[in-house]
């Protein structure tokens, strides 16, 4: 019954940014449901061109108007990453550093050495 009500439904999607996952928890119902009343609502296809800010952004780079645009402090430490890797440094070195400079992870954490790996691994 609330995934019928727009208001309800919007107040879940767009204002607390939910997934849809989120959302099929949060109600008690499958995912498909869920999808169902959004694209029911109309606020599946609104919301389409934020859908992929609803993701992880890799680090060195963040959405802007929908289109992937370089994060140049980002930049700067992932050359940074990359040359203590080139001389040998550990990835729990590097993330010691990086915790140690104050240099923010993506989500303003600290730094882990899987942290690092994950990253420099994916380049």
């Amino acid at each position: 019954m609330l995934l019928r009500s727009r208001s309800y439904v919007a107040r879940l999607y767009i204002k607390k940014g939910l997934s849809e996952n989120e959302m099929a928890k949060q109600l008690n119902v499958n995912r498909a449901a869920v999808r169902n009343a959004l694209k029911n609502t109309g606020l599946f296809l609104e919301n389409r061109e934020n859908a992929r800010k609803a993701g992880r952004t890799r680090f060195g780079h963040d959405y802007v108007d929908g289109e992937s645009v370089q994060n140049l402090e980002e930049q700067k430490t992932l050359r940074t990453m990359r040359q203590m890797r080139a001389t040998g440094k550990t990835f729990r070195e590097i993330s010691g550093k990086l915790n140690e400079d104050l240099i923010p992870t993506k989500n303003g954490g600290i730094w882990q050495a899987n942290t690092v790996r994950k990253i420099l691994l994916c380049l």
